[in-house]
């Protein structure tokens, strides 16, 4: 009888996606506020903070992703979805709605917030494939067997 694979979460990469995904963010739309301020343009801020944002998930994270040790496929997904939930309301932007793309068509609220979430993890988890495919080298587990 064989049992079902185990999916553990790794701390080491949750953490390091909640603080590049979550100070990142705000990091991200402080500057894009900025930017904008001056000329008043709030569709400016928007577009700027989307499409860095965009940039930030889907080009950095997986990049710092590959330079941290390497943990089992079976482990990544759910602590990078865990990480990157974790650093979405470290961002005290989200918390009104104001993080990502989805206030283009709504007005900021809590439907902004969740569907910017939903939005966040998907790209998170497309971004995240690449990393998944490398050529990941095995891992051993404390039972002495290897994990890929």
């Amino acid at each position: 009888m064989t049992t079902p694979p185990q999916h553990r979460i790794d701390l080491r990469a949750v953490a390091v996606t909640a603080l590049v995904t979550g100070l990142g963010s705000t990091a991200i739309a402080l500057v894009a506020g900025i930017i904008s301020t001056p000329k008043n343009q709030v569709t400016l801020d928007i577009v700027l903070r989307s499409l860095m944002v965009a940039v930030l998930l889907a080009l950095v994270l997986p990049s710092v992703l590959d330079r941290q040790p390497r943990i089992a496929a079976t482990a990544l997904y759910p602590s990078v979805l865990a990480g990157a939930t974790l650093g979405y309301l470290i961002n005290p932007y989200s918390w009104s709605g104001r993080s990502f793309v989805t206030q283009l068509v709504l007005d900021a609220g809590p439907a902004t917030a969740v569907a910017d979430l939903m939005l966040w993890l998907v790209l998170v988890a497309v971004a995240c494939t690449r990393v998944a495919a490398d050529d990941r080298a095995p891992v051993s587990t404390p039972n002495g067997y290897t994990a890929t």
